[in-house]
């Protein structure tokens, strides 16, 4: 049986934010795919319909999770605050631009200093 402890609460919270934050940035490649349904669409017309379902999925997703990032749901594992700026919601940076922690090394940017 696994122990909770603060640190793996502290490191699930930075995990989820770290996977929003990958569906959210890229949006790319859902304006790539939806380039490339526009030139299969052409070639096989059957396909198509699967590509077109799995973009649907993904931009409910996508909508989702910019809304949660936008509105402030999502917040700092460290400082509790809203994690990423209001505007732009097309992309999200991966520190906290309240108190710097990046959620990828698990430290405030400015650790070195304190």
């Amino acid at each position: 049986m696994r122990e909770f402890s603060l640190k793996s609460w502290f490191t699930t919270r930075a995990h989820r934010l770290r996977v929003y934050r990958i569906i959210v940035n890229s949006i790319w490649l859902l304006v790539a795919a939806i380039a490339l349904v526009n030139l299969a669409h052409w070639k096989a017309p059957a396909s198509a319909w699967v590509l077109t379902v799995f973009m649907g999925v993904y931009l409910l997703c996508w909508f989702v999770l910019t809304c949660g990032f936008y509105y402030g749901v999502f917040r700092c594992p460290s400082c509790d605050e809203r994690f990423a700026p209001k505007f732009p919601p097309l992309w999200t940076p991966r520190r906290c631009q309240n108190c710097t922690f990046d959620i990828y090394t698990l430290t405030h940017a400015n650790s070195k200093d304190r």
